[in-house]
C-alpha cells in the first residue's frame, strides 16, 4: 500500500494464534487474494460491533440465540487490517473495528498501481514481499482479536469467504474498468477518505 500506510502484518508473524492466558484473548489473521463484494460484506458487518460486555464477561454468556455468524463474531473485540473492495481496483482500504466502532478508511492506492520506480528504495523488498500474482499487493489481511477468537476462526473465515467475489464475479471485475466497478458492485458501505 502507499507510503501513508507501509505497515504489513507479515512483520508481526500473525500466521498463528496468540493467547493471553489471563483472560483467554487470542487472535488469528484472515487472508485472501480476492476482493470482497461490498454489498455482501456490508451484510456481514451488520453482525458487528461485537458485544464487548459479553466478550469480557466470565465467558459463560449464552450466545445460542444469535445466528451462527453473529455468534462467531460475538466475542471479537478488535479487528484491523487491509481491505480490498470490488468497487475499486486501485483503492486500498483499512479495516478498523474496536468494540462498538467499525470504520473502513481509504488508505491510498495499492502499490501495484504505481510504477516500481516510485517505491521508496528502503521499502522496496518489503513492498514486493506482499505481491502475489497479477493482483500485486491487493489482498484481505485482517487480524481478529477476542476471547476465544481462534475457536471461532473457521466460522468467521467461512462468513468472510462468502463475501469474496465468485469466479463469475471475478471475471466481470477483471473485464471492467475502475469507473464501471461501483455499478457492478454497488453498496451503501460508507468509506472514509
Amino acid at each position: 500500500t502507499a507510503p501513508t500506510h507501509a505497515h504489513s502484518h507479515k512483520a508481526h508473524d500473525h500466521s498463528h494464534g496468540h493467547t493471553h492466558d489471563a483472560i483467554g484473548i487470542d487472535s488469528f489473521v484472515y487472508a485472501a487474494r480476492r476482493p470482497f463484494a461490498p454489498a455482501r460484506l456490508q451484510e456481514l458487518l451488520r453482525a458487528l460491533p461485537a458485544d464487548v460486555t459479553a466478550a469480557i464477561s466470565d465467558g459463560k454468556t449464552d450466545h445460542s440465540a444469535l445466528n451462527p455468524t453473529a455468534r462467531a463474531l460475538a466475542t471479537i473485540v478488535r479487528s484491523k487490517g487491509f481491505l480490498w473492495l470490488a468497487s475499486s481496483h486501485d483503492a486500498a482500504y483499512y479495516w478498523s473495528h474496536a468494540g462498538n466502532h467499525f470504520a473502513a478508511e481509504l488508505m491510498g492506492r495499492w502499490w501495484a498501481t504505481l510504477p516500481e520506480d516510485r517505491y521508496p528504495e528502503d521499502m522496496r523488498a518489503s513492498i514486493l514481499s506482499d505481491f502475489d500474482g497479477e493482483d500485486g499487493d491487493r489482498r484481505q489481511e485482517i487480524v481478529f482479536i477476542g476471547v476465544g477468537a481462534v475457536a471461532q476462526q473457521a466460522a468467521i473465515t467461512e462468513a468472510l469467504d462468502a463475501c469474496l467475489l465468485t469466479d463469475d464475479e471475478m471475471a466481470a471485475y477483471r473485464a471492467a474498468d475502475d469507473d464501471a466497478r461501483p455499478e457492478l458492485f454497488p453498496s451503501d458501505l460508507r468509506v472514509r477518505a
